[in-house]
């Protein structure tokens, strides 16, 4: 697809090719293909055009892009996941999976905020300091997130409370985070070997 627009744009839109041999665009009316500005084949710009195109490092690297894909949305619920688990805090599996459904739920029901606008329609910006460039940047600013759904989660959590069908679940809490109980201190005395003796 990438080296079909050598062909393109001296207006070839049929060309060899074992995957893509066609323009993806419908058909161009004679008044559309009139309108448009095409660079002659083989000419000096259709020349320079097609060494940009078609250079072996280039088109090596755009496969390497194939399934490129944009993580942002990802990193927002990765840093909005830190605020329900934060990472200097241990929790046992249950209480892990529910902070985790927390985080889900919450990224979900505010992922798709639209950007502020003023009263006159004109959309709103937040002036923003980033530590990468050193710079002052301009960002878009986003409606306020709503907590609709955590009316809904307390409503079943009173419902639950009084339903007896589901057993309270039991929070475990341990002292520290060793995977093994402390031996006495006598014998970790014993063992203890000092540097300066």
């Amino acid at each position: 697809m990438w080296t079909s627009v050598v062909h393109h744009i001296v207006n070839v839109h049929d060309f060899p090719g074992e995957v893509f041999s066609k323009c993806a665009h419908p058909t161009l009316t004679d008044d559309e293909q009139r309108r448009k500005k095409w660079l002659i084949s083989q000419s000096a710009a259709h020349t320079a055009l097609k060494e940009v195109v078609l250079n072996k490092g280039l088109l090596k690297d755009i496969r390497q892009l194939n399934e490129f894909c944009h993580t942002g949305n990802l990193e927002v619920y990765h840093s909005l996941l830190t605020k329900y688990c934060p990472k200097r805090q241990e929790f046992d599996f249950s209480q892990m999976a529910a902070r985790t459904v927390l985080a889900v739920l919450d990224h979900n029901n505010n992922s798709e905020r639209q950007q502020k606008k003023t009263s006159e329609g004109k959309q709103c910006f937040k002036v923003a300091y980033t530590k990468n460039s050193a710079k002052w940047v301009i960002k878009p600013a986003y409606d306020v997130k709503t907590y609709d759904h955590v009316c809904e989660l307390m409503q079943s959590a009173v419902q639950q409370q009084q339903s007896p069908c589901v057993s309270p679940v039991a929070c475990l809490r341990r002292q520290n985070i060793a995977p093994i109980v402390a031996p006495p201190r006598h014998e970790l005395l014993s063992q203890h070997l000092s540097r300066f003796q």
